[in-house]
């Protein structure tokens, strides 16, 4: 590690030299692609650009960018002619968490619960999010049957608990900007070794390294699921990386599930599972049939970019615009993209033809959806989009970037469509192929809710989960 390159300085290079740096970590230098960082500061470290070290004699590069990380890979090996060797970002922390002392905490011999807990990690918080709900349903069902021992693991960032929640969350106070640093991971082995034993289901990789840690101590003591929610194609790299010490691998679509076993996972540590959604019994709504009123397009979720593409949906309603489709637009949620998304609409004049509701209330889901006649994704990638799931089980046809887990309910041109990500243009023209044939609406909307009926029941799914995490703990 002597020649040890740091490529990136956004938010998780920034953490790891922090990070390397707190642990007295030698760092060569730091590089970035970026022309306005070159000369600028981390710390000590002075941001350079990748040529500036073309001569180096073997170093080891840690790429921190979570996107893109191959366009990344390709320059660089280009400028240092393959005398490098990668190691991957999880690598890196985990190399250098060894070097740390954690004896104080793990030395003294825990005092054991007599059951085993279920502890769903959520890090972020309760915040707006598919992942923050599912963690919060599968929670509530938990100790609907009686399962006491259940917990999520969080931060104080945390609003909208149930009462029924609001005894069973773990709350440790750590700094979500600097997910990795010693001091939270001292925080959550201390939190985690007060349950033992236990089961610590993850949702994102970087809770997977305190229960890690535990594990090498008392390897009886805790079992790890990893859940994984979404197919960007770092993210499978990134749970490689534990697979030494995650137990189970729970995959939201089978498109992620045949990419890990694909990556070598045994096929008996990896699942899939469907993630439930409250859908009607009795599918009781009305779709726009009559062709002088606009077709109701919905979307629900974070107004970003990244991933989200919100960028995309703007070029899909100017699309919309060309094609003179007659459409009424409202959008649900919140995101850094959103000023920028009104702004948008109010310089085209549409605000009558697109409207922001904010950020819904489960209780309002249902509402939102029934009212609407088609759902609209654009994103980049998706694990199994749960708002595209609860469009559909409410009657709303599905008109969707080909992402992870859309085959796995939508079949193209019975009970929705999936389209190439990026291409918009076919969306609108999915759209207005709807719009100008209002008779398939209510044909293709009823077969969206019955595939989700059929699939989406919050019993199975516990069912599920009971036989994934059982635990059985030697006295």
């Amino acid at each position: 590690m002597k020649n040890l390159v740091v490529y990136g300085a956004g938010e998780r290079g920034r953490n790891l030299i922090s990070l390397a740096d707190s642990c007295n970590w030698e760092i060569r230098a730091v590089i970035d692609s970026n022309q306005a960082l070159w000369g600028t500061y981390i710390g000590s470290y002075q941001i350079q650009a990748p040529e500036t070290l073309k001569d180096i004699d073997q170093a080891a590069l840690c790429i921190t960018p979570v996107f893109y990380a191959d366009v990344i890979r390709s320059c660089i090996t280009d400028i240092f002619n393959g005398k490098i060797r990668e190691l991957s970002y999880n690598c890196l922390i985990q190399k250098i968490y060894a070097t740390v002392d954690f004896s104080d905490l793990l030395d003294a011999v825990p005092v054991y619960n007599r059951d085993v807990s279920v502890i769903f990690a959520c890090l972020d918080g309760m915040v707006l999010g598919g992942v923050q709900e599912w963690t919060k349903d599968i929670c509530t069902k938990f100790l609907e049957e009686k399962n006491e021992n259940t917990y999520i693991l969080s931060t104080r960032k945390n609003s909208n608990i149930a009462a029924i929640l609001e005894d069973h969350i773990l709350n440790v106070d750590i700094d979500t900007g600097n997910m990795n640093s010693i001091n939270n991971i001292r925080k959550l082995i201390a939190c985690l070794k007060e349950h033992l034993p236990c089961v610590l289901v993850t949702s994102y990789p970087y809770e997977v390294f305190a229960g890690k840690i535990i594990k090498e101590v008392y390897p009886d003591k805790i079992r790890i699921i990893s859940g994984i929610h979404n197919a960007a194609e770092n993210t499978y790299q990134e749970y490689i990386d534990f697979k030494e010490s995650v137990d189970a691998y729970v995959c939201v679509s089978s498109d992620i599930t045949k990419e890990m076993i694909k990556r070598g996972v045994d096929t008996d540590k990896v699942h899939t599972m469907i993630c439930p959604v409250n859908c009607p019994e009795r599918l009781t709504r009305d779709y726009t049939i009559q062709r002088q009123q606009p077709v109701r397009l919905g979307y629900a979720g974070r107004i970003v970019v990244s991933q989200k593409r919100m960028d995309l949906m703007e070029k899909l309603i100017e699309a919309l615009e060309a094609q003179k489709t007659n459409y009424y637009f409202e959008i649900a949620g919140e995101g850094d993209y959103l000023q920028r998304m009104q702004a948008f609409i109010t310089g085209r004049h549409l605000q009558e033809k697109v409207k922001f509701v904010g950020v819904l209330d489960r209780q309002e889901i249902g509402s939102f959806w029934n009212d609407k006649d088609i759902c609209i994704n654009t994103a980049d990638f998706e694990g199994r989009s749960l708002s595209v799931a609860e469009a559909m089980a409410n009657g709303a046809v599905p008109i969707v970037t080909d992402t992870s887990g859309t085959k796995d309910d939508i079949r193209d041109g019975e009970n929705g469509y999936i389209v190439a990500v990026g291409d918009c243009e076919a969306i609108a023209d999915r759209v207005a192929k709807l719009e100008q044939n209002r008779d398939l609406l209510p044909d293709m909307g009823m077969k969206a809710h019955m595939e989700l009926k059929e699939k989406c029941s919050m019993d199975k799914h516990y069912q599920f989960w009971k036989e994934v995490i059982h635990f059985e703990v030697d006295e």
